[in-house]
């Protein structure tokens, strides 16, 4: 008997979190699907498709309680997951490897960040340069017009 519960709580528990760990993704596509038949202006799909949206979860849940357990484990079928484990081990390696040579061959934030800093410092001189020439050529049309306009009067 406490095999039995306990199997039928793992199974429920288990069964939950399949269908909140594959809702989102049933919904997105759900979602995709209405804008397309928005689209093609049908209207009945739509519908049926929002439905479809609101009852994602507890056709999750059937999909999942409904499933058959397969206890036949061929001579391929082992093959075949040994392979798959092993190809997803590799791959995994191999992000790992391309992470480190990221590191290694890319420069160092701060050094880009300092580089950034200084090529700002020599745009921002030189705009305070400039600003100062405006200024004197500002101050020296004033003097001509104080010039003009005693001389005017």
């Amino acid at each position: 008997i406490a095999f039995w519960s306990m199997k039928v709580i793992y199974c429920t528990i288990d069964a939950l979190l399949c269908a909140v760990a594959f809702t989102p993704a049933f919904i997105y596509e759900g979602y995709e699907k209405i804008q397309k038949k928005m689209q093609e202006r049908d209207y009945w799909e739509a519908l049926r498709t929002i439905g479809v949206i609101l009852l994602a979860p507890v056709f999750l849940l059937y999909n999942y309680v409904t499933s058959q357990e397969s206890s036949e484990d061929t001579e391929g079928k082992r093959r075949w997951r040994r392979g798959a484990r092993d190809d997803f081990k590799d791959s995994i390696e191999k992000w790992m490897e391309a992470a480190d040579h990221h590191d290694t061959t890319s420069p160092d934030i701060m050094t880009a960040l300092v580089h950034n800093h200084s090529s700002q410092f020599e745009m921002l001189s030189g705009i305070q340069k400039q600003l100062r020439e405006m200024q004197t050529q500002q101050e020296q049309m004033g003097e001509r017009l104080t010039k003009v306009e005693t001389h005017i009067k």
